[in-house]
C-alpha cells in the first residue's frame, strides 16, 4: 500500500505555494503570507546545536543544547548562563539532549521536562529518558526533581525527542521508530509513537490503549508538536519524500511504514479499513520539518492563525495558515531561505515576538564561524532568494569542456527526453542498452542516436516514491546467451528478479522466467544493481526494504548482496552453503561493479549520514543497522569487534545519494585510471549539487588515495555511470523523480544520457 503525494488539485496548489521561493512584496490592505518581509537580530551566538527554546518570562529564554547543556538567555543583557548539565548523556549521531517543555502553570509550579539519551549497561544500548527538573529561581539553577519515564528504547537515528505539555496537564513525548519501520505499527512498543503521560509520570486513564503511554502511532520520526485551541498538530520526517504535517488525535494511526504521505486513490478502501489517517500537508522532496509553534498574535498580521514550522534540510521557516476551524491548511509560505541555515526550533513569545534557533553545528550542517545562534525575527526589508541556474547550456549539443591535469574532456548530451533511465549496459555491438524505472528496456545506436524500445516489462509497480524497475544486466555472452536480467517491484510489498529471453531477429523479448520471487519490497530501500563476475556468476544487490532488522538476519535476502549462477541456482563456493548470500549488513546498496582488478565495489545509501563505498568481501558483515559508516562511536565499536564488521573505503556525511558506479582503467583519461566513478543523486545538506565523484584507488584497489568531484549543479541527479571499452564515460540522469527537488533540478531536455570523452 502506498500514498500519492497529493489528494487533490487543492493540495497540489498548496504544495506549490509551500516550496516556492520567498519574494518580498509591498503590504496591502489584506495582508497575505508573501507580504511579510523579515530581518534578523542575533540574540545569542557561539552556541552548539540548540534544540529547544522555551519562554520563562521576564525577557528570558531557556534552551537546550544537544551536548547536554541547558542555558538561560537574558534578552536584556544578551548574557547566556548555564543552569543545568545532563551528566549521563549518550551523545552520538542525532542522540543527546533534545526536547524540553515547561509545566503548564510554570509560574506556580516551576518544573521543566526534558528528554535525553543515555547508555545502558551494554556498550551498544541507547535509551531515552523523560525527566522533570525544578527551576530554583533564587539560585538560577535547575535541579533534579523526578523521572517521568525511563528506559525507553533509543537509537542514534530517528529518535524523535520533542517534549510538549498541554494546558490540561499532560506531558507528551515523540519517539521515532529507530529506523525499524515495523515498530511503528506495534502498539506493544513505544517506538514510532507519540506518548502521553500525566505530569507525575503515571499513565492517564483516558489514554486510548489502557495501561499504555501510547497516544498515537504510525510515525517515522515525529519532530514537532503544537497546541491550537484543543487540537494538537505534529511534524514528521519522511525518507526522501513525504515529510508530513498531521492533525493528531488519540488512538490515531498515521500509517508508517505501510503508507507515506496521502493514501493512494487505489488503496482508499484498505486505508479506511486499517484506520490510517491522512496528513494535512506533505513535502516532496523532504524539507525535514522540526519545531512547530502556533501564532495567534497581530504583531505579524499575515501570520495570525498560522503554524510556524522550522525546517532543517530546507533551511526555511514556513508559515502554514489555518482555516477558521483550525483543521486545514489554506496557505503556505517559506521564509529566510539559507539565511540562518538549519532551523531547529521556533518560539512564539506571549507578546507575539518570534525567535528561532539554528543547528548548523550538528553533524549534518555546515559549520559557521559564529556558531549556532538564537535569532529574533523582526519586520524589515527582507532579502529575495537566489535560485541556482541548473539548466544552463543544456540546449547545446556540446555542453562543456573540462580540463583535467593534462587531459581535456568534451561533454555532450547524446540522448534527451527519456523517462528515468536507471541502468546502462554495453554488449559491444554499437548499441547502448538502458532501462527505465517504469519498465521500458531500450537501446540506442551510438553513431546515429537512434533509440528503440525493445520491451515493456509487464507488471512493474511504480509508485511516487522509489518503486519500479531497478537493476538490469545483460548476460556476459549476450547475445549468444540471449538473457536480460531485471529486478522490479510487483507491488508496494513485493519484488522479483527475472530473466528475460531476447530474440535478436525479432528484436524483442519473447519469454521470461522468475529466478527469485517473493522478495520483500517497500516504497523505498529496494536497491538494486546486477553485475556479472569474470566467472560468470551474477551479483545482485537488494535493499533492506526499510526493515532494519533484516540485514543481520541470514534467513532473509534483504539488506544483502547475493551471488548466483546465471540460472538462479546457488554456486557451490558461496560462503553459506545453500544460500545466495555473499555479504550482509547493507542498508540500500545502489551501485555495484566487478572491476578489472578483480575486486567488487558497492555504493550504499546511509540514513542521514554515512553514505558509503565498500570493498565487498566474501561472507562479511557491513554492519547495518548497528553501524553507520566507520566504527567510530561507542555504540558501534563493540558490535564491529564482535561481528568483524568491514568498514567502508569512503563515507559522506551528510549523505549525497550515492548511486551507480563503474571502474575506470583506461589510458584515454590517465587522471582517472584505477578509479571508481560514482554518480550522486543529491548534494550535501539537502543541496542540489548532484555530481560525478572520482575515487582514485591505491595499487591494491583497497584504499582511496584521492577524491575529486565534477559537474556539480550541471546535470542534476546522476543515476548511473558506465565506462565503455574505448575509455568513454556515459552518465544518465533521473531528474523526473518526485523526490528530485523537481522545481529546481528538472530541465527542458530531461532526462539525459551524457557522453564524456577525451579530446584526441
Amino acid at each position: 500500500m502506498t500514498k500519492t503525494n497529493l489528494p487533490s488539485w487543492k493540495a497540489l496548489f498548496l504544495l506549490v505555494l509551500g516550496v516556492y521561493f520567498y519574494m518580498p512584496l509591498y503590504a496591502q490592505e489584506q495582508p497575505g503570507l508573501s507580504e511579510i518581509r523579515l530581518d534578523t537580530i542575533v540574540r545569542a551566538g557561539g552556541l552548539q546545536v540548540p534544540w529547544d527554546l522555551e519562554w520563562i518570562g521576564d525577557e528570558r529564554i531557556l534552551f537546550t543544547e544537544i551536548g547536554g547543556r541547558i542555558a538561560l538567555l537574558d534578552l536584556r543583557s544578551g548574557a547566556v548562563k548555564e543552569v543545568y548539565r545532563v551528566d549521563d548523556l549518550a551523545r552520538e549521531g542525532q542522540a543527546g539532549l533534545m526536547g524540553m517543555a515547561l509545566h503548564p502553570d510554570f509560574s506556580k509550579q516551576p518544573l521543566v521536562f526534558i528528554a535525553y539519551t543515555y547508555f545502558g549497561n551494554s556498550e551498544d544500548e541507547v535509551f531515552v529518558r523523560l525527566e522533570a527538573l525544578r527551576f530554583d529561581e533564587k539560585a538560577g539553577k535547575l535541579r533534579k526533581a523526578y523521572l517521568v519515564a525511563d528506559e525507553l528504547p533509543g537509537e542514534i537515528i530517528n529518535i524523535g525527542g520533542r517534549v510538549f505539555t498541554s494546558p490540561d496537564g499532560k506531558v507528551f513525548l515523540t519517539v521515532g521508530e529507530r529506523a525499524i519501520g515495523e515498530l511503528a505499527q506495534d502498539v506493544g512498543t513505544v517506538n514510532g509513537k507519540i506518548l502521553r503521560y500525566n505530569l507525575d509520570g503515571s499513565i492517564p486513564e483516558d489514554n486510548p490503549f489502557p495501561g499504555s503511554p501510547v497516544w498515537a502511532l504510525g510515525f517515522r520520526n515525529p519532530q514537532g508538536l503544537a497546541w491550537v485551541d484543543g487540537k494538537i498538530f505534529g511534524t514528521e520526517h519522511g525518507t526522501f519524500t513525504n515529510d508530513e504535517l498531521n492533525l493528531l488525535s488519540a488512538g490515531g494511526n498515521y500509517g508508517w511504514p505501510e503508507i507515506a504521505g496521502f493514501c493512494d486513490s487505489t488503496e482508499m478502501a484498505a486505508c479506511a479499513e486499517k484506520g490510517y489517517r491522512d496528513p494535512l500537508l506533505t513535502w516532496t522532496p523532504t524539507v525535514a520539518p522540526c519545531g512547530l509553534a502556533y501564532y495567534p498574535h497581530d504583531r505579524f498580521p499575515a501570520w495570525q492563525n498560522a503554524l510556524l514550522m522550522a525546517t532543517l534540510k530546507d533551511n526555511r521557516l514556513y508559515a502554514l495558515r489555518l482555516d477558521e476551524t483550525k483543521s486545514r491548511v489554506v496557505a503556505s509560505q517559506g521564509y529566510l531561505h539559507k539565511v540562518a541555515g538549519r532551523i531547529r526550533d521556533v518560539l512564539v513569545a506571549p507578546d507575539g515576538r518570534v525567535f528561532i534557533c539554528n543547528s548548523n553545528d550538528d553533524y549534518l550542517g555546515e559549520k559557521r564561524p559564529t556558531g549556532d545562534q538564537i535569532i529574533e525575527l523582526v519586520a524589515g526589508a527582507g532579502v529575495a532568494e537566489a535560485v541556482e541556474d541548473t539548466t544552463a547550456h543544456r540546449n547545446n549539443e556540446l555542453v562543456q569542456t573540462l580540463q583535467l591535469d593534462s587531459t581535456e574532456l568534451e561533454v555532450r548530451i547524446i540522448a534527451q527526453d527519456q523517462r528515468l533511465p536507471w541502468e546502462m549496459a554495453w554488449p559491444g555491438d554499437g548499441w547502448l542498452w538502458f532501462s527505465e524505472r517504469g519498465g521500458a528496456i531500450k537501446k540506442m545506436q551510438m553513431e546515429t542516436g537512434e533509440i528503440k524500445q525493445i520491451y515493456q516489462v509487464e507488471g512493474v509497480y511504480e509508485s511516487k516514491d522509489n518503486s519500479g524497475m531497478h537493476g538490469m544486466a545483460l548476460h556476459p555472452d549476450f547475445p549468444a546467451e540471449p538473457y536480460i536480467y531485471v529486478h522490479y517491484t510487483l507491488s508496494l510489498s513485493e519484488s522479483q528478479l527475472v530473466r528475460l529471453t531476447y530474440d535478436a531477429q525479432a528484436d524483442t523479448v519473447v519469454s521470461s522466467e522468475v529466478l527469485l520471487g517473493n522478495l520483500v519490497a517497500k516504497h523505498t530501500h529496494n536497491g538494486s544493481r546486477i553485475a556479472f563476475g569474470p566467472d560468470k556468476t551474477m551479483y545482485f544487490t537488494l535493499g533492506d526494504a526499510n526493515r532494519k532488522r533484516l540485514p543481520q538476519q541470514l534467513d532473509s535476502y534483504n539488506g544483502k548482496i547475493l551471488r548466483m549462477n546465471p540460472d538462479g541456482s546457488v554456486p557451490a563456493d558461496n560462503p553459506i552453503p545453500g544460500s545466495l548470500i555473499w555479504s550482509y549488513g547493507h542498508r540500500n546498496p545502489q551501485g555495484l561493479v566487478i572491476a578489472s582488478n578483480g575486486k567488487i565495489y558497492s555504493s550504499e545509501h546511509g540514513p542521514t549520514t554515512d553514505d558509503e563505498v565498500n570493498l565487498i568481501q566474501k561472507g562479511r558483515n557491513y554492519g547495518w543497522p548497528k553501524v553507520e559508516g566507520f566504527c567510530d562511536t561507542r555504540s558501534e565499536s563493540k558490535f564491529c569487534e564482535d561481528y568483524n564488521v568491514v568498514e567502508p573505503l569512503y563515507a559522506w556525511s551528510p549523505t549525497v545519494g550515492v548511486c551507480g558506479m563503474d571502474y575506470y582503467d583506461h589510458d584515454a583519461i590517465p587522471e582517472w585510471k584505477n578509479s571508481l566513478l560514482l554518480g550522486n543523486l543529491k548534494g550535501g545538506n539537502g543541496d542540489i549539487g548532484q555530481r560525478l565523484c572520482n575515487l582514485r584507488l591505491d595499487a591494491a584497489g583497497e584504499r582511496v588515495i584521492d577524491y575529486r568531484e565534477y559537474f556539480t549543479y550541471t546535470f542534476g541527479r546522476i543515476r548511473d555511470v558506465l565506462v565503455l571499452p574505448d575509455g568513454r564515460v556515459l552518465l544518465c540522469t533521473s531528474n523526473r523523480e518526485t523526490n528530485s527537488n523537481a522545481m529546481e533540478v528538472v530541465g527542458p531536455l530531461d532526462d539525459l544520457i551524457i557522453e564524456i570523452k577525451a579530446v584526441r
